[in-house]
C-alpha cells in the first residue's frame, strides 16, 4: 500500500517521503529473501543514481547474488539458484531440530 510520511530524524528529517507499506497476508508463503531481491532489483533499475547498490553486499553476504542483481538479472532466477542447496540444507538440518 502506498504511504506518505515525514521522518523526524536521519538524512531525510523533515522532508515528505513516499514509500510502500507491505501487508503480509500469508506468512507461510512469504519469502523474505526473495522480496529483498525484488526490491533491490527494482530500486537499482528505477533509481541507479540514488540507490547505492554497493551497500547490498553487506545484506546479501553472497557475491554471486549481488553480482546477479547488479547485472540486472531477473530476481526470480537469482532465487532459483539457491533453492536446491537450501532444500539439501533443510533436509540435513531437520534431524537436529528439537521443535518442528
Amino acid at each position: 500500500m502506498p504511504v506518505t510520511f515525514t521522518p523526524s530524524a536521519g538524512m531525510h528529517a523533515g522532508q515528505k517521503c513516499e514509500g510502500v507499506n507491505i501487508v503480509l497476508v500469508d506468512r507461510n508463503g512469504f519469502d523474505a529473501p526473495e522480496l529483498g531481491l525484488e526490491l533491490a532489483s527494482a530500486l537499482h533499475k528505477l533509481y541507479p543514481g540514488q540507490f547505492h547498490m554497493e551497500r547490498m553486499i553487506e545484506l546479501l553476504t553472497n557475491q554471486a547474488a549481488y553480482d546477479a542483481v547488479a547485472g540486472g538479472q531477473d530476481p526470480r532466477r537469482i532465487a532459483d539458484d539457491w533453492r536446491e542447496p537450501l532444500e539439501k540444507f533443510q533436509q540435513v538440518r531437520a534431524k537436529y531440530l528439537i521443535y518442528k
